[in-house]
């Protein structure tokens, strides 16, 4: 990577893991049990956070992996990096599409545990996500419950595990939610979905 790529790869991360963070905290604010679903509007806004999360997530590994010109639009490859760096830093840079994002994420080798089972949750959050965000659909009591599953799935089994992956420093995702997220959030989490 570049030094600019670098600085780019930080900046989509930390705000993959802010976002992250802020997942979580409404999820837990709900004041319910594992046993009730989400209200709509923590359904809502956990979703949001969630999925700004995983979109960042993937930037971040992308960038990483293959560099910043994997997930720009075409139009920026006869851009120099400079050029690139510059509209990074003036938010004017545009990037693929989340869904072909993805689609490059989910077929990388490096992603030895990223498997059809994270691969159908990823989808079923997806499309709860767009139901309540771009259509405003009304779940039902059943709809929000199994939201709140996929939701905690996805930050568990997916999220998680892409940040720890992406990162050098962490050898588990157990040693990244210990250094990176609050332990006993997270620790709240993990019973919802056994």
């Amino acid at each position: 990577m570049t030094e600019n790529e670098l600085k780019m790869y930080n900046a989509i991360y930390a705000n993959s893991l802010m976002f992250l963070k802020r997942g979580i905290k409404e999820i837990l604010s709900f004041e319910g049990n594992s046993e009730k679903p989400l209200d709509i509007e923590n359904g809502v806004m956990s979703s949001l956070f969630v999925q700004m999360s995983i979109e960042l997530a993937i930037k971040a590994f992308l960038v990483k992996q293959k560099g910043v010109r994997s997930i720009l639009e075409e139009k920026y490859n006869k851009k120099t990096d400079e050029e690139i760096f510059t509209a990074f830093i003036n938010n004017s840079l545009k990037t693929e599409r989340y869904e072909d994002l993805k689609n490059i994420l989910i077929n990388n080798p490096v992603l030895t545990w990223f498997e059809d089972e994270e691969y159908d949750h990823l989808k079923q959050f997806q499309l709860y996500r767009n139901k309540i965000v771009h259509f405003n659909l009304f779940l039902d009591r059943a709809d929000l419950l199994n939201l709140k599953f996929e939701i905690i799935y996805v930050v568990v089994h997916i999220i998680v595990p892409l940040l720890s992956d992406i990162s050098f420093e962490y050898e588990t995702p157990t040693s990244f939610y210990n250094e990176c997220l609050d332990k006993n959030e997270y620790k709240k989490l993990i019973p919802t979905i056994c």
